[in-house]
């Protein structure tokens, strides 16, 4: 007994091992202990890593063949009273613990067992057995005392390489967590990471981990029985929503390939372990395109974190989660990372466009989608290498090309303002240019609580109007389109010349918009 305090558990399963032990470990047999394959891993580089197998031995055959002499101790009986005398505890013992999604028995011999044959293991390698002991059986009173479970989800960043990246925390239970020996080992047990080569026990791993972290009320007893968990939300589902959000907010905020594929999450204790949710270690989209040597190897610079962090905050915000054509633009614009084939990933880069550009459209006003979406992307897209008038040309042939694809002809290059673009081209550039607007919205739609929107007409025809009565000066927008040496109506002055002018203009900007070339995207 402990002077001053109450025995815990981890008093009375302590003095048990010390008894218990020296009957477990007296007159082995052969088989009796069993060696358990385990390893270690070796960081060789950036990257790299090497497995150095090793054996760990465990002591349940032993354990068992002794099992009558060992319930036969005072210890043994004296911890098993103390534990049925604790109504809660007793409550869970012999019974299914767990969440809403995933239980486990918690067998009160097998725990008693468990903590012993940890101490021995421990013994057998070096280690304190009774702090082996002590550990197992403190971190069982904690779960035995908590009314809720903490589980962990994680998986690996498949393409992320950002070696020397310290740990970048999103939110309180979300972060990306370096990759380091321990973590590699627990990515390979769960089945989450495999060796580069079958035959040749080396690692080229990402360099983070994606980590989750939820709490959820306690069950016990059989799913669908009379106490059944009440949660007002599903945790579980919003963990998993995470990780597709991220992959998202990342394919967003630069180019790179990028991908998570397989998933577990960490088991209560006892029995821990791993529940493996699904995918393989190896993304069946990505294949081989994705390497930390790979020109297309997704790098996140320490001087981007604070950048990125902002972006994951916007797309998390009221505003954005207010806008569901913003968040389907982004969500397809994401999936567009898990194609190989350029006709799908142009595909699924023009439905983003129709989300962003035409989501406010009604069944009335969807007429002339094409030359609508092209229109607006040219309006909206603030990108200094190319003119409104290039855009413009790039989305009416990159809508025509779709359309051609999704109808089975072939893909063929097309001329835009001249400059012949093959169809990967044409990703590329239409890529480039839908990630500006997409961060741009997204912005936008953080400064307000409100759902994103656009005032399109505005947007089209800046004052216009204002310029034809007012006479006032108003700057025009920009554009190849405009008369040489344009700059304002008010070059002109408040005279009838300035109101033939800003006529003139808004005019030539009209004929933008309602000139429809051919299909190819030039004429």
């Amino acid at each position: 007994m402990n002077q001053g305090r109450a025995d815990t558990l981890r008093d009375v399963v302590v003095r048990y091992v010390e008894a218990a032990m020296p009957i477990a470990s007296a007159n082995l047999q052969q088989g009796e202990l069993i060696g358990m394959p385990t390893g270690r891993w070796t960081r060789q580089a950036d990257g790299r890593y090497q497995r150095q197998d090793a054996i760990r031995v465990s002591w349940i055959s032993a354990i068992d063949h002794r099992a009558q002499q060992l319930q036969s101790l005072p210890e043994y009986r004296n911890a098993v009273l103390f534990i049925r005398g604790n109504e809660e505890w007793a409550r869970q013992f012999d019974n299914l613990v767990g969440t809403s999604h995933m239980r486990a028995r918690l067998d009160l011999a097998q725990f008693l067992d468990g903590c012993l044959g940890e101490a021995l293991a421990a013994g057998h390698e070096g280690r304190d057995p009774l702090a082996a002991a002590a550990a197992e059986a403190s971190a069982v009173e904690e779960f035995l005392n908590a009314s809720d479970v903490t589980i962990e989800t994680f998986a690996p960043l498949l393409g992320f390489h950002s070696y020397g990246l310290g740990r970048v925390q999103l939110t309180p239970d979300v972060s990306l967590d370096p990759i380091d020996e321990a973590e590699l080992e627990r990515l390979f047990t769960a089945g989450l990471l495999t060796p580069t080569s079958p035959r040749w026990p080396f690692f080229a791993p990402p360099s983070h981990t994606v980590r989750v972290r939820y709490r959820t009320p306690k069950g016990i007893g059989e799913l669908g029985t009379s106490q059944p968990v009440t949660v007002e939300h599903d945790p579980a589902k919003e963990a998993d929503d995470a990780f597709e959000e991220l992959v998202t907010c990342m394919r967003v905020f630069k180019l790179g390939l990028i991908a998570v594929s397989g998933k577990a999450s960490t088991m209560p204790p006892p029995s821990g372990g791993y529940q493996v949710h699904s995918g393989s270690p190896v993304h069946p989209m990505l294949g081989g395109r994705i390497g930390p040597f790979l020109p297309n190897a997704y790098v996140l610079g320490s001087s981007e974190v604070l950048e990125f962090q902002a972006l994951w905050r916007q797309m998390h915000g009221p505003g954005f989660e207010k806008s569901r054509q913003l968040a389907l633009a982004a969500r397809r614009f994401a999936y567009k990372g898990d194609r190989t084939r350029v006709d799908d990933q142009l595909v699924d880069l023009i439905v983003a466009a129709e989300a962003l550009f035409l989501g406010d459209s009604d069944d009335e006003s969807r007429g002339e989608l094409r030359f609508r979406l092209s229109t607006r992307a040219a309006c909206y897209i603030r990108d200094t290498t190319r003119s409104r008038r290039w855009i413009y040309r790039l989305f009416l042939a990159a809508y025509v090309l779709r359309s051609r694809l999704v109808h089975g002809h072939e893909a063929k290059p097309i001329k835009v303002v001249g400059e012949e673009l093959t169809p990967e081209r044409v990703v590329e550039e239409v890529e480039r240019l839908l990630r500006l607007a997409l961060k741009q919205a997204i912005s936008e739609a953080a400064s307000d609580s409100k759902a994103w929107a656009v005032d399109w007409e505005a947007l089209l025809f800046p004052e216009s109007e204002a310029a034809v009565t007012a006479g006032p000066s108003v700057m025009l927008p920009d554009g190849p389109s405009w008369p040489s040496g344009v700059t304002s109506v008010s070059s002109f002055g408040p005279t009838r010349e300035a109101s033939r002018a800003a006529r003139q203009g808004t005019s030539l900007l009209a004929s933008l918009l309602v000139a429809t070339p051919a299909a190819n995207g030039d004429r």
